[in-house]
C-alpha cells in the first residue's frame, strides 16, 4: 500500500497502521535491512557488468599484443586491433 493511499484511509486506520510500524519495527531495522538488500543487488549487478567489461578489454588487449608480437608484424592489423582496445576503453567511464 502506498503512503498517498493510507493517508486517503479514515483516521483510526491510519493510526493502527502507524501503531502497527511503529510496533513491528521500533529501530527501523526491518526497513534498513529491505534497503540494504536492494542496494546489494543493485552493486552485484554492476559487479557482473564490470566484470564482462573487463573481459572485453582482456580480449582486445590479447588482439594487440598478438598483433604487435606475430612474425608478420609488418603485414598484420595493427592498426585494425589498435583501434579497436581504444573504441572499447573509450567509450568506458
Amino acid at each position: 500500500m502506498k503512503s498517498q493511499e493510507i493517508n486517503e484511509l479514515p483516521v483510526r486506520a491510519r493510526q493502527y497502521i502507524h501503531d502497527l510500524e511503529t510496533n513491528a519495527d521500533p529501530a527501523g531495522t526491518i526497513q534498513e535491512n529491505a534497503l540494504l538488500k536492494d542496494q546489494t543487488r543493485e552493486l552485484d549487478a554492476k559487479i557482473a557488468g564490470l566484470k564482462a567489461r573487463i573481459a572485453e578489454l582482456e580480449i582486445a588487449s590479447r588482439k594487440v599484443v598478438g598483433v604487435l608480437f606475430a612474425d608478420d608484424f609488418q603485414e598484420a592489423d595493427t592498426e585494425g586491433a589498435i583501434r579497436e582496445l581504444y573504441e572499447l576503453v573509450g567509450d568506458g567511464e
